[in-house]
């Protein structure tokens, strides 16, 4: 499987080639995506033009945001059956979901890795978690990449989901960052480090887990 949307810092690091931007260029770049990606681009493909803006809020605190969306999948009645289909490599829809329990759970890395499989299997949701992930890290070409990813694989399931009102999330319950934490793990490979494994049990708990959110 090719993984895409990967940072180019530390490709540039290792050539040793110097920053191009300066922290002027950033702010501005900052400024230009959020007003024209999830403004004018986040008006999502030529169907739903008539239709509201998609990702609403976008100008709020990533972090925040991306917990409140990760949130909002796995409270979804649909969320613990996706991901029980995904453990048994049945169907990869399940990995936008898995991607939000990790990041809820604090895996951030691993959370990137399923959510970059989930936008290969077509999931503007997906994408636009790594948006918001790359925007928080001040990432901001990678943020617009998958930006612009979520535009052209967006359809109305994840309108829907992605227009819908967030509900602020706290800190998540400790037995959510615990089931996380006790995930089994493999090598991905080509320097991606231990990738966690979707697990049934988890995705039997999930409801429960999600409740408490």
């Amino acid at each position: 499987m090719t993984v895409h949307g990967r940072s180019t810092e530390g490709f540039l690091n290792r050539l040793a080639i110097p920053d191009p931007f300066t922290d002027a260029d950033l702010d501005e770049l900052r400024t230009d995506i959020e007003r024209d990606v999830t403004a004018t681009l986040m008006l999502g493909p030529a169907r739903f033009a008539e239709e509201e803006p998609l990702f609403p809020g976008t100008g709020i605190d990533p972090v925040q945001q991306l917990l409140d969306l990760c949130a909002q999948v796995l409270r979804e009645s649909e969320a613990p059956q996706r991901l029980a289909d995904l453990a048994r490599g049945r169907v990869f829809e399940g990995a936008t979901d898995f991607g939000c329990l990790l990041n809820l759970g604090g895996r951030t890395e691993g959370a990137r890795f399923w959510w970059q499989f989930g936008a290969g299997a077509g999931s503007a949701t997906a994408a636009h978690c790594l948006q918001l992930l790359h925007l928080a890290h001040g990432e901001l070409l990678d943020a617009r990449h998958w930006a612009l990813q979520a535009v052209e694989l967006v359809d109305r399931t994840d309108t829907a989901r992605l227009r819908a009102t967030p509900v602020r999330t706290g800190r998540p319950p400790a037995a959510l960052r615990e089931a996380v934490r006790d995930l089994a793990t493999d090598d991905a490979g080509d320097g991606i480090g231990p990738v966690p494994h979707p697990d049934v049990g988890v995705a039997r708990r999930l409801g429960e887990l999600a409740h408490a959110l």
